[in-house]
């Protein structure tokens, strides 16, 4: 995103056009209050700034709105335009844009036709800066921010108060809530953060949820498992003695629970019986029948409830499907005006060709979710009660087949006690019994091994996604662009010859300042001497960051406004004519101000896409300064025409 022109419109339906040239230093030179210092102020202002800063004065009293046409990409231009607050107000929430291959200067604006929010939404888009959420630390109290096109241009500007200060390094960062919005944005400007970090932190809730589901089945089905295995091997141990099992066929089973289960569910299949029972015959079958029934209504009971549990489940998912659905449309605050005229777009104000409401859609569907939340809400507390009556349901049955089972080895104890019977063929019969009502109640499955595999596939997924997310990843990557970026500043010193051209310097994003790292200390900005040092270890730390913003394609805008980079070399002049100021400059100083300037027409040769407007009193006479000045603001001219100003 680059400026094509500022545009000023009166009351009178009058214009004044500064037009600007792309990937190029554009120099507006001039006098004194001459309006350029507002240029700043006015940019700052159409992009979309809570107040407007532009001074009060004639630019105030005679701009009705003030405009920018912006470049994007050299393919696509957008006009935007801000009233001029009333006397009264500070600000104005009422914008005028217009997006196109190639779009025309109205020639007058009678009302807006979208607002503040939407129109730095749009701009953040079309930047290329995505869903993003910086998070502070845990003993921090501020709130999660969200980068966007108001933060990207912190790096666009430097003020004439802020070019030749020794305290601070950025726009506005005076302001402690700048500075820390600065700190909270800067990681995802650098592109040091996962871009898709949204993505990743609701991808790594889910994994954990699912995770603990994992873990609550495993542990279920090794409980499970510990309590039929005791009894698993002591009917092996009874088998082997009555012998239905030879001792050599469980050799190697003793840790493969489903072996076991197997090999006893095969005798038990196989076993005849070669004697007929008498005693107590017909107690036994109307217990077995009883037991028969009630496995069976133990084993449907516990499907229903995993059935019901299931369902559960899914609501949950839903319910939180539904939420997100809501969040999303409900941050759209573009739609929640109930008088909205249907025919026209809701962004822009345009008409539409379309019979169709999206508002009314937009609107119908958000009541539609929030009647399902609604519904799924009242649902979820009565299918959790029809669970806690199931469980309820499976204990008395689990009690009654427990109760049975007693009842049928006290018929058979009686029996023996009573006929002596003991014959090698009764014996067996009662083993063949005990372990018919094992394998009944028990599940044979191969779950929990599927399950410790989608455990540690889960686990796998969860680190992965907080090592994206951990602070270690982070800090790494900072340090890898930030060596980067103190490399292009270093090397650019030395063609400035400043006092510690020689050293390294480097950048703390922690405390946003410059550092100069000497032989026996570091030097922070604020404890290097002179003005002149001062602009251009501003100069070289914008245009490194920008450097690398451009290089890897960063949603940042590519353009860098300085004011008065030149002052701290005529710190007293207010002449209409600075000609014979520049000749009286030592020698050494005119050096220095070329050399900066030769800085910057080398930048934006060797940075594709990049524009740099330099606001300044000087004017210099070599061919280059003077190629680059696309406005020369002095005795009659201005930025506020001298017709308006009798108007």
């Amino acid at each position: 995103m680059q400026i094509k022109k500022i545009v000023l419109y009166n009351s009178k339906g009058q214009r004044r056009i500064v037009p600007l040239e792309l990937d190029k230093v554009n120099i507006i030179t001039g006098a004194s209050k001459k309006g350029k210092s507002a240029i700043i102020d006015i940019i700052d202002y159409c992009l979309g700034s809570d107040e407007c800063n532009v001074a009060e004065g004639i630019i105030r009293k005679s701009v009705d709105w003030f405009a920018l046409l912006l470049s994007f990409n050299k393919d696509e231009e957008v006009f935007i335009a801000r009233r001029n607050p009333k006397p009264q107000f500070n600000s104005s929430n009422e914008v005028y844009f217009e997006v196109g291959q190639s779009v025309s200067l109205p020639n007058i604006i009678l009302e807006g036709n979208t607002t503040i929010k939407a129109m730095i939404s749009l701009l953040s888009n079309k930047l290329g800066i995505e869903d993003n959420l910086h998070i502070p630390s845990q003993n921090s109290t501020r709130l999660p921010s969200e980068a966007n096109l108001r933060h990207a241009l912190t790096f666009c500007f430097q003020g004439q108060d802020e070019i030749a200060s020794k305290s601070i390094l950025f726009h506005r960062q005076n302001d402690p809530f700048k500075m820390l919005s600065i700190k909270d944005t800067l990681q995802y400007f650098l592109g040091v953060v996962n871009e898709n970090e949204i993505k990743i932190r609701n991808q790594l809730t889910t994994a954990k949820r699912e995770l603990k589901r994992i873990n609550k089945r495993i542990n279920e089905e090794e409980l499970i498992k510990g309590d039929n295995s005791s009894k698993a091997y002591s009917l092996i141990t009874e088998a082997i003695e009555v012998g239905l099992i030879d001792k050599d066929e469980v050799e190697g089973m003793e840790e493969n629970l489903n072996e076991v289960i197997n090999l006893l569910a095969v005798k038990v299949d196989s076993w005849t019986p070669n004697y007929d029972p008498s005693i107590g015959e017909s107690q036994i079958d109307g217990l077995q029948d009883k037991l028969y029934n009630l496995q069976k209504q133990y084993f449907d009971k516990q499907q229903e409830y995993a059935l019901t549990e299931k369902y559960l489940k899914d609501v949950d998912n839903y319910e939180y499907e539904l939420f997100e659905q809501k969040t999303r449309l409900t941050s759209l605050d573009l739609f929640s005006n109930p008088k909205h005229n249907i025919s026209e777009c809701p962004l822009c104000q345009s008409k539409l060709s379309s019979t169709r409401t999206p508002v009314s859609d937009i609107n119908q569907s958000l009541n539609q979710i929030s009647q399902e939340l609604g519904t799924s809400k009242n649902e979820i507390p009565k299918v959790r009660k029809y669970l806690e009556s199931l469980n309820d349901e499976i204990n008395a049955i689990k009690n009654s087949i427990i109760l049975i089972k007693d009842q049928i080895n006290s018929i058979h104890s009686l029996e023996q006690s009573s006929n002596g019977i003991r014959n090698h063929s009764f014996s067996q019969s009662r083993v063949v019994g005990r372990i018919s009502l094992f394998l009944d109640s028990v599940k044979l499955s191969n779950e929990i091994e599927d399950l410790k595999v989608k455990q540690h596939e889960m686990e796998e997924l969860i680190g992965e996604l907080e090592y994206q997310l951990s602070e270690d990843e982070i800090k790494n990557r900072l340090e890898s662009v930030n060596f980067k970026i103190n490399m292009d500043m270093t090397s650019r010193s030395n063609s400035l010859q400043l006092e510690h051209s020689n050293k390294p310097i480097r950048l703390d994003f922690n405390k946003l300042t410059v550092v100069v790292d000497d032989d026996e200390k570091s030097i922070p900005l604020y404890k290097i001497g002179s003005g002149e040092n001062w602009v251009s270890l501003h100069v070289l730390a914008h245009l490194a960051l920008h450097k690398y913003f451009v290089t890897n394609s960063r949603p940042v805008p590519k353009f860098l406004v300085i004011d008065q980079p030149t002052q701290v070399y005529f710190p007293n002049t207010k002449k209409e004519d600075l000609k014979e100021d520049i000749k009286s400059l030592k020698d050494e100083d005119l050096k220095a101000v070329n050399r900066l300037f030769d800085l910057m027409f080398k930048f934006v040769e060797e940075v594709s896409s990049f524009q740099i407007i330099v606001l300044d009193h000087a004017d210099l006479e070599n061919k280059k300064f003077q190629s680059a000045v696309s406005q020369r603001w002095r005795g009659d001219k201005a930025l506020i025409p001298l017709e308006w100003e009798k108007v």
